[in-house]
């Protein structure tokens, strides 16, 4: 059985998180998964960045592989 830490980075590094930094004045995007990190000056420009870097993203075997190991557990888990 999981942590719960484990269960929450397992969960947030298939997430795109859009953060605002009060510290830099900016808004912080990523995605762990696909080794996505950003900076934006505003939300809009940190939606667009989003949509390119996915859309720019070259899918490797060894992300296909992280996706279809994930799927495997979670079926296993829900039975």
């Amino acid at each position: 059985m999981k942590s719960t830490g484990q269960f929450i980075n397992d969960t947030l590094q298939h997430s795109f998180l859009i953060l605002w930094k009060e510290d830099k004045q900016k808004w912080e995007v990523g995605c762990a998964l696909l080794k996505i990190n950003l900076q934006a000056d505003t939300y809009a420009e940190a939606i667009q960045s989003l949509a390119k870097a996915i859309l720019d993203y070259k899918l490797s075997h060894e992300f296909s592989e992280i996706i279809e190991n994930d799927k495997e557990d979670y079926l296993k888990s829900s039975k």
